[in-house]
């Protein structure tokens, strides 16, 4: 996404289509992308939806942080989400959330925090490509 674009090029757009939008770039692996579109949906919602937003967003710049070798903050970020998410979640009487796979989410982001936690322990970044990307 350009980084010149102001808010208003996601104020024309509905809560479901920035949630496909912010779906969309973070199972094509452009997490930054996702971190922007789903920012954009956090600011208008309220909780629980917007918790659960939040979590998504701090999975996406975990992932982005990876990118960049950032093993602390990735981890950090996991295990900001986690504390959003680790428990039975209200949001999908939303539609727009049915197609996640909530079990599976959560699933990845325990393992990811497992092996952050492990690699900043190691000291051992090479350990980065055991990584599971989760879909949303």
């Amino acid at each position: 996404m350009d980084i010149t674009r102001s808010c208003d090029f996601f104020a024309s757009m509905d809560d479901d289509t920035l949630f496909s939008r912010g779906r969309e770039e973070f199972n094509q692996g452009l997490f930054f992308d996702c971190h922007e579109s789903l920012e954009a949906l956090w600011r208008r919602q309220t909780d629980p939806e917007k918790s659960f937003t939040q979590a998504l967003i701090q999975i996406a710049v975990a992932h982005h942080h990876l990118g960049r070798n950032n093993v602390k903050g990735a981890r950090t970020l996991y295990d900001k989400a986690l504390s959003r998410i680790d428990k039975p979640c209200p949001v999908f009487a939303f539609s727009r959330y049915n197609a996640i796979d909530f079990a599976t989410l959560v699933a990845c982001a325990k393992a990811n925090l497992a092996l952050l936690t492990r690699i900043q322990q190691m000291q051992d970044n090479d350990m980065i490509d055991q990584i599971i990307v989760p879909s949303i």
